[in-house]
């Protein structure tokens, strides 16, 4: 049986309700020696030790085959994303070039309308020259 001791205060002036029962060691023996009862233990001791350490041994491989079979997910997810990364970036270079071009299409553009306003300014005054 517990017992806790009367308040005692600490250093930040806050009050302890009581003792931890780790600080008796009478208690702390108590709640040890029942954590693992005779009763759960028949349980373990009825099967054979390597069967016991048999099925361990299997639910380890069971584990690390999972482990595996995540990482290699892991790592096919990670080689799919340095694949489209890559590819982002190439269609980032042609798209640069492509907005390039496109600008320097629209100055040519700009330019022969320009041109071909000066040849009708030029067409109407040689029609008014020959009139």
């Amino acid at each position: 049986m517990m017992t806790f001791s009367s308040l005692t205060t600490r250093s930040k002036g806050k009050a302890k309700v009581g003792k931890s029962v780790w600080d008796d060691l009478v208690s702390a023996l108590g709640r040890a020696h029942n954590v693992i009862v005779d009763n759960k233990l028949k349980g373990l001791s009825s099967i054979p030790s390597h069967e016991l350490a048999s099925c361990h041994i299997n639910k380890l491989v069971q584990v690390l085959g999972k482990s595996l079979h995540l990482t290699t997910d892991y790592l096919s997810t990670e080689e799919k994303v340095v694949v489209a990364n890559s590819k982002v970036d190439s269609i980032e270079v042609e798209s640069s070039r492509l907005k390039k071009d496109l600008i320097e299409a629209m100055g040519q553009s700009t330019m022969a309308k320009e041109k071909v306003k000066e040849l009708k300014v030029e067409k109407k005054l040689f029609i008014k020259k020959d009139e």
